[in-house]
């Protein structure tokens, strides 16, 4: 069985829960790179500096360039990171089911109370960067929610596009869909979201709801339009709403399905 030091020291994992709330913290390892070269004494500090000033784009620049002349760098580079989530785990008394998330140089933790134990060494420094109330894995697209004193929802969401060009597009639509049932859960109750969500995919099924739901939520945002002969399925950009009922809506479907299912599970584990 894995402990919470081996799972630390993984560059991506996610818990097996599909749904959590409580207080997710995101610790994120300072200027990972340079921090690990100057805490091994790769880099002078004056090295550490210079590229600790730069953009963050072109520093990683200049470690790539570096990798290419050291190829051990990237070794030493990875297992410094490494060696720096466990010993935030491990200092901090961190249970293997507190972890949420483990990426290459941050880990996403659930816990009432904040870590006492941040610092390892003169540069190794993990920072809370992100605060988040409920996580949601939906088929790999990973939803951290934060709600706000005003009454708001903030949604941060991995495994889509990184330029947030897509969560814009779709922030109106399907992702609407799910920051409402979110917000049900965790404030209205579960079969408040169980009767909004079926009532949803009843409509969506139907072909009832505003074109821009059926745009897939993946990072080539496409309508899906399945041919006469449906041999295959091929994506557009934009569609009218006279030409709905051309659409393959699976795809999305499929989203909402596994939404659906994380509310059943939930409500089984309340009416236990």
């Amino acid at each position: 069985m894995e402990t919470a030091s081996d799972i630390a020291t993984k560059q991506n994992y996610l818990c097996p829960s599909r749904y959590l709330s409580g207080r997710i913290i995101e610790y994120d390892l300072k200027a990972a790179n340079i921090s690990v070269l100057r805490d091994k004494n790769i880099i002078d500090q004056d090295r550490y500096i210079y590229l600790s000033n730069l953009p963050k784009i072109q520093r990683e620049i200049e470690i790539g360039l570096m990798e290419k002349q050291n190829y051990d760098l990237y070794k030493i580079l990875q297992e410094g990171i490494c060696d720096a989530k466990r010993n935030l785990v491990s200092f901090n008394k961190i249970e293997d089911d507190q972890i949420v998330r483990v990426a290459n140089d941050a880990v996403y933790i659930n816990s009432d109370i904040d870590l006492k134990y941040l610092s390892f060494g003169e540069f190794i420094e993990f920072r809370p960067k992100s605060e988040y109330n409920v996580y949601c894995n939906l088929n790999g697209i990973l939803v951290f929610c934060k709600f706000l004193d005003s009454g708001n929802i903030n949604l941060d969401i991995k495994g889509l596009d990184s330029s947030n060009t897509v969560i814009e597009i779709h922030k109106n639509y399907m992702i609407s869909i799910i920051a409402s049932t979110i917000a049900l859960i965790e404030r209205s109750g579960i079969q408040d979201a169980i009767d909004y969500l079926s009532e949803v995919c009843a409509r969506y099924i139907r072909r009832e709801l505003p074109i821009e739901f059926y745009r897939e939520l993946n990072k080539e945002c496409s309508y899906r339009l399945i041919p006469m002969e449906r041999l295959f399925t091929f994506g557009i950009c934009n569609i009218s709403e006279s030409d709905k009922k051309y659409l393959d809506i699976n795809y999305n479907y499929t989203i909402l399905r596994e939404l659906w299912s994380i509310l059943l599970e939930i409500y089984s584990i309340q009416k236990r």
